[in-house]
């Protein structure tokens, strides 16, 4: 009997034994765990300083920028930012004069071609009564007449001060890249009634004038005009003769591309 008790007593102290020894192990193993994840914690940003020993970050002036210096590979501390922008303005101008750059080139002079002007008349006819073509016509307005440019003309310096109850609207004959040809109607004093032809140039300037249009009421005399492609007629029909018949004094010009008026050749017929 004492000897199962004292077997059963050994048995108990053995487990007893096992149980602490298991405890033990798995407590040794905690804090061997717990030193081992403290020791990496502690050496992690020792390893980030070493980086930041190994590569020092400089700042150049541009703040967007970072430059990385390496100890063992010798580095020229100069500034090279007036180089690269020198660089930069070289490279700019090589590609703007590169013919398949996509920039625009500077812009070169163009040749004005020979007007062209579909076969026209003036407002004057042959068989019209100018008064009454004038009379039909709208007033110019101090606009229209300040954009006519006639006081840079000398052969109507004596309209300056024109007043705008003898104006009317004439009529737009050409208008292109060579310029533009436009009229206007003036009657005088002593009723006499012209149209004054004045070309200008892409600017808007006034480059010649020529009257294409006259009627004095006292004589009968006449005068008007036809335009085709770069060629102006003007018809002069004198008075009456005495046999009934009348002369016609036709005037050849040349419009040029600079919108000039060059006077060519002179004949006339009786009819």
């Amino acid at each position: 009997m004492k000897q199962i008790k004292k077997k059963n007593l050994s048995i108990i102290l053995l487990l007893l034994l096992i149980s602490f020894l298991v405890v033990l192990g798995i407590e040794l193993f905690r804090m061997s765990l717990s030193k081992k994840l403290k020791e990496d914690r502690e050496k992690a940003p020792a390893k980030v300083e070493e980086i930041k020993k190994i590569y020092p970050q400089k700042k150049s002036e541009n703040k967007d920028t970072v430059v990385f210096k390496n100890p063992d590979i010798p580095v020229d501390t100069s500034s090279n930012v007036p180089d690269m922008v020198e660089n930069k303005k070289q490279e700019e101008n090589e590609k703007e004069h590169r013919p398949d750059s996509g920039l625009l080139s500077p812009v070169e002079k163009k040749d004005l071609s020979a007007i062209y002007i579909p076969l026209t008349k003036s407002v004057f006819g042959r068989t019209d009564t100018p008064e009454n073509v004038f009379l039909a016509k709208s007033r110019l307005s101090q606009t229209q007449w300040d954009n006519m440019k006639t006081t840079d003309m000398k052969t109507l310096a004596l309209l300056k001060d024109a007043s705008l109850e003898n104006l009317r609207e004439g009529k737009l004959y050409y208008q292109g890249d060579n310029g533009r040809l436009e009229s206007f109607l003036y009657m005088d004093s002593k009723r006499k009634i012209s149209e004054y032809l004045i070309s200008y140039d892409p600017k808007g300037n006034s480059v010649d004038c020529l009257e294409v249009g006259c009627w004095i009421p006292e004589t009968d005399e006449k005068k008007f005009a036809h335009l085709s492609n770069n060629k102006l007629s003007v018809f002069e029909l004198a008075a009456v003769k005495t046999n009934d018949k009348r002369e016609e004094i036709v005037t050849e010009y040349t419009i040029t591309p600079e919108m000039q008026f060059v006077r060519g050749k002179v004949f006339s017929k009786i009819f």
